[in-house]
């Protein structure tokens, strides 16, 4: 029986509400600063709480640290879960900067320990459908894509400064996983304030045009959206979904010169499938698909892009 600790209440108290429902584990311990907060968990889930993080961190019969606090404190708690001996999963976004993340790999080297990085873009059935498509050679060449994932602002700061690790990221995770080596070619931002703005970023890979946009701009009577376009040499694949308040609305649609047809995949709650992929690596040894060296990869080509963002943005505002 796998035992996880989690730092956190915001997220974490997901987390608790996954792990609690996936076999071969089990949460014993969850810090938070909200006393309030942490009593209706222990209740709900008959949990242990702490508000001191140490006290999860120490404890012996932790074998997992999940780590859902604020980016800026990621690195500092996983480094502390991997000198304990605990194998840790970190939060998306995993750091902020490359060289912080590139720690907590190297700490884990060094310890024989693992770290898990949340990417449940790569459980998301239409991605993964587009991925084994490009894979399998079963559409031609692919030629171009358009990825986009558009947003009310309701989650916070996401001006050019924050969009890219908070919002774009989880793109950012599909496109380097796809891809061996996206390059980033042109990056353009309109900065509106510290919660709105677009960023859009032209790239190429194996001869793939690709088109990233990160949007905080969508009105407040619209849903957030995601999709893409993916156009191959012998047709194209279409998936558009927006979270309404009675959950998502998908639809893939497959269209070569002979016809067009929606495609009805299994739907399963990505986060779900990457619990359980989680408790899987840690209790039968399962390939990681969530390990820190495809998270550094992400994380690299996003510095890249904040960095192009925030100087087209200033320059937009002279």
């Amino acid at each position: 029986m796998l035992t996880i600790g989690i730092l956190g209440t915001g997220f974490g108290a997901e987390h608790l509400r996954l792990f609690s429902q996936t076999a071969g584990c089990r949460v014993k311990r969850v810090f938070g600063r909200n006393r309030e907060k942490l009593e209706s968990l222990k209740s709900k889930y008959k949990v242990e709480v702490a508000t001191d993080p140490s006290e999860v961190i120490n404890d012996d019969d932790v074998d997992l640290l999940d780590i859902c606090l604020p980016t800026g404190l990621h690195k500092e708690y996983a480094l502390a879960g991997l000198e304990r001996s605990k194998n840790v999963f970190i939060e998306t976004p995993m750091c902020y900067r490359t060289e912080d993340a590139e720690q907590i790999r190297d700490s884990a080297l060094r310890s024989n320990k693992k770290v898990y990085v949340s990417s449940f873009i790569k459980f998301f059935n239409e991605y993964n459908h587009l991925k084994s498509v490009v894979e399998k050679d079963e559409m031609g060449k692919l030629r171009a894509i358009r990825i986009y994932r558009n947003t009310p602002s309701v989650w916070g700061a996401l001006g050019v400064e924050a969009i890219v690790h908070h919002l774009m990221i989880h793109d950012i995770d599909f496109l380097s996983s796809m891809f061996v080596a996206p390059e980033v070619t042109h990056v353009s931002a309109v900065d509106v304030d510290s919660k709105k703005s677009v960023v859009l970023v032209a790239l190429e890979a194996d001869d793939a045009l690709i088109e990233l946009e990160g949007c905080s701009l969508t009105p407040g009577t619209l849903p957030m959206s995601i999709g893409y376009k993916a156009r191959f040499e012998s047709g194209e694949i279409d998936f558009q979904c927006e979270f309404k308040e009675d959950g998502p609305s998908k639809r893939l649609r497959i269209s070569t010169a002979q016809e067009t047809n929606t495609l009805e995949l299994k739907d399963k709650y990505p986060y779900q499938s990457m619990i359980e992929h989680v408790v899987e690596c840690e209790t039968k040894n399962a390939r990681n698909l969530l390990d820190v060296d495809s998270a550094i990869k992400s994380l690299r080509i996003a510095d890249r892009i904040r960095r192009e963002a925030m100087a087209a943005g200033r320059a937009a505002d002279l």
